[in-house]
């Protein structure tokens, strides 16, 4: 499941396929004493909410995790705490005046 990227589970009958809720999830998680794989799982679903969302962007800093808010989508060119500048539309290095 987490290896696949994809953090939503789905009921393990194979005539049902209902969503899991995250609570369940989480519980089982902590009943099973899995901390690591707990993390993982909820790192992937944080992940999955930001891509899914579009004024917000992963900063395309090597090794930076940081999460860039658009406020204005007028304008493209973000800069992240990090110090790597990017095109927030594209994802590519600034441009500026070019377009995408």
């Amino acid at each position: 499941m987490l290896n696949s990227g994809n953090p939503f589970v789905k009921c393990m009958d194979d005539t049902c396929g209902a969503p899991v809720l995250l609570e369940r999830v989480e519980a089982i998680m902590t009943l099973g004493n899995e901390q690591a794989l707990r993390r993982t799982y909820l790192k992937k679903l944080c992940e999955m909410m930001i891509i899914s969302h579009k004024r917000y962007q992963f900063c395309t800093g090597a090794d930076c995790s940081n999460c860039i808010k658009l406020n204005d989508e007028s304008i493209l060119s973000v800069r992240c705490a990090c110090g790597k500048i990017f095109c927030f539309r594209c994802m590519s290095d600034d441009h500026y005046p070019c377009k995408c």
